[in-house]
């Protein structure tokens, strides 16, 4: 994940001058987040054939994000984002060709750039829960070692993610929201070049328990 961390930088940077711009009503934000990932296993057909499990994996998410609802101090419950995402899920075992590998080496990466829109359920109290949805590009890549062959391939594919949870603020940190979530994250079939051909891989899925912080400019 280090190449987060520069996208991070520079992007904070840039919301913080706009921030600085618009003065304390400013609708913009920034986050991060963490997660536990359960993937669920993959069937695969093609030139070969066989199912994939996963290990207990993880994975981060970076969002920028705009709240219509602050502009002139106004209420609402609807906010955009902007997130970038990466999640690497290693390989439990493989089974290829009707005998199972018990200790691969590999893993299937995603990396995602999704645009999301939320809901937010205001109580009156410092907790909000929200609902959300996203859609857009997940960029999946089946590393060596892999199982299926010695080469690796990457797919671009289409990657969407539905979101639930509750947030907190902080009397102390107005400026703060930390939350407990769920996210479910998913993809269209990739398809992998391998040594021997072409294998098409079933939909990635996977559900997520996350904890997440935002800061509000």
């Amino acid at each position: 994940m280090k190449f987060l961390i520069p996208v991070t930088l520079l992007a904070s940077s840039i919301l913080a001058t706009s921030a600085f711009a618009a003065g304390q009503d400013s609708p913009w934000y920034a986050g991060v987040s963490g997660d536990m990932s359960f993937p669920r296993s993959t069937t695969v057909t093609g030139t070969t054939s066989g199912n994939i499990k996963y290990k207990f994996s993880s994975g981060g998410n970076i969002e920028f994000g705009y709240e219509p609802q602050m502009l002139g101090n106004a209420t609402g419950d609807v906010r955009l984002e902007a997130e970038g995402g990466y999640h690497a899920f290693g390989l439990k075992d493989v089974t290829h060709g009707g005998v199972t590998n018990s200790s691969p080496t590999g893993d299937l990466k995603v990396m995602t750039l999704m645009g999301n829109a939320y809901y937010d359920l205001h109580t009156g109290t410092s907790f909000t829960p929200y609902v959300g949805a996203g859609v857009g590009d997940a960029h999946v890549t089946f590393g060596r070692n892999n199982g299926f062959g010695a080469t690796s391939s990457s797919d671009n594919r289409l990657g969407y993610q539905f979101m639930t949870g509750v947030s907190y603020t902080p009397a102390s940190m107005p400026h703060t929201d930390w939350s407990l979530g769920y996210r479910y994250l998913g993809t269209t079939s990739p398809q992998f070049t391998t040594a021997t051909g072409t294998d098409k891989f079933s939909a990635i899925h996977a559900s997520n328990i996350e904890l997440g912080f935002k800061y509000h400019f």
